[in-house]
């Protein structure tokens, strides 16, 4: 049967079922219903179509490579990706480094990540993985986590619990509270930083046993036994020339052309700097808040380090011991990792760095920035500038062996 015969055909009975219709008002009314029900059927789908189109281009809107978890390198010499773990899950240890790529990408990539734009110039000013984890180690190292429970459950409610920095002098505290604030919060707190301070209400920079006994003027009022301490520490050598270069309230005799200057030597005597006991050492005072009750003494630089972090680290209460250079090199690791100790949160997946100089004002004038510090503190050959042969014998002889072995800084020979 031909195509045009079957179209007559279905015409004609296309009109017997019209004129059927026109005579039963059910068949009729049944017509109308399922034209009714096709046009409802149409704009459903239309409008479905019409959402899911929305949300794709939404999701394609919002996609950023920097907010997304995985950051893949954009130069060409980036064979392969980088990604972060989600906000708050850490392992307990990181995984071992896969030589084969981090060992030129892992520290450019840490500051990419912070923003910073690395050019030929910086890249080759970089220090290799190797060298950074022959200074501090392979894996980060946090003192004080195992006294995290017991603070959480010290406190009357979580949200009481506040956050602290403290160290001595040029050890990053103020890099510390800036990545704090900008990170971590503690659910529920009732004050505007998410419980996050400037530092300890007993001050950031006074000694241990000052806890419990001490208001400092801007944070009275503030529990003591409510606020985790979050410790800051830098390798000995280094800090020893931060302080040349800023020495705060820390006062001792010395000049630009010996320092650090643990022992008096020839050009120190030349210009009356003498040192004091058997081993000729200059000594160093430190004035606390202006009072002179709150000064205390040391034989040298090197044993103000002893004091103040000894006292810090025998003591009983919770605190976490960060070494600066951790927070440096392993940031998102260390903020995750001091935040959960007090019960707070990692506020996004989408970390954020404090990538200029944390610190502000004539006082701190020529602080490091992420990039010059990550150069300065990442080469091994900085680590002894400035230091004679008598100074490098006497720290070798009277730095403490137990604390550098604790805080898994390198010896000195």
């Amino acid at each position: 049967m031909s195509s045009r015969r079957r179209n007559r055909q279905g015409a004609g009975r296309a009109r017997e079922v019209a004129t059927a219709a026109g005579h039963d008002p059910v068949l009729r009314w049944l017509i109308i219903l399922c034209a009714i029900l096709g046009v409802i059927d149409v704009y459903f789908h239309f409008n479905m179509q019409v959402g899911l189109d929305q949300q794709q281009h939404q999701q394609q809107r919002d996609w950023h490579p920097r907010r997304h978890v995985r950051v893949v390198a954009k130069d060409s010499s980036v064979s392969s990706s980088v990604v972060r773990p989600p906000a708050n899950r850490v392992p307990s240890v990181l995984p071992p480094i896969d030589m084969g790529n981090d060992e030129s990408n892992r520290i450019r990539m840490t500051l990419r990540r912070a923003g910073v734009m690395v050019d030929e110039k910086l890249q080759a000013q970089l220090p290799s993985w190797t060298e950074m984890t022959s200074l501090y180690g392979s894996q980060p190292n946090i003192i004080g986590l195992e006294r995290c429970e017991a603070f959480r459950h010290s406190l009357a409610k979580p949200s009481d619990a506040l956050i602290g920095p403290a160290g001595m002098f040029n050890t990053g505290t103020n890099f510390l509270e800036q990545m704090l604030y900008l990170n971590c919060q503690i659910p529920d707190s009732t004050i505007s930083t998410n419980g996050m301070r400037r530092n300890v209400p007993w001050g950031k920079h006074t000694p241990a046993s000052w806890r419990l006994h001490f208001d400092a003027e801007v944070d009275g009022g503030v529990s003591h036994t409510d606020t985790l301490p979050i410790v800051m520490v830098k390798d000995p050598m280094t800090w020893m020339q931060s302080m040349c270069r800023h020495p705060y309230a820390a006062t001792w005799r010395h000049t630009q052309k010996h320092c650090p200057n643990l022992v008096a030597n020839d050009s120190d005597e030349e210009v009356g700097i003498h040192g004091r006991g058997p081993d000729k050492t200059i000594e160093v005072s430190i004035r606390y808040n202006g009072n002179k009750d709150g000064t205390t003494h040391h034989n040298s630089l090197a044993d103000l380090w002893n004091d103040w972090y000894g006292a810090y680290y025998e003591a009983e209460y919770p605190r976490l011991i960060v070494r600066y250079e951790d927070l440096l090199f392993y940031p998102e690791f260390v903020l995750t990792k001091t935040c959960q100790c007090a019960g707070g949160k990692i506020k996004s997946e989408n970390f954020r760095f404090q990538k200029n100089p944390a610190k502000g004002g004539a006082a701190h004038e020529g602080s490091s920035g992420m990039a010059e510090a990550v150069v300065k503190y990442g080469k091994a050959e900085n680590r002894f500038v400035g230091f004679d042969a008598k100074d490098k014998s006497y720290v070798a002889n009277h730095l403490r062996r137990d604390l550098l072995e604790e805080f898994k800084y390198s010896p000195i020979q």
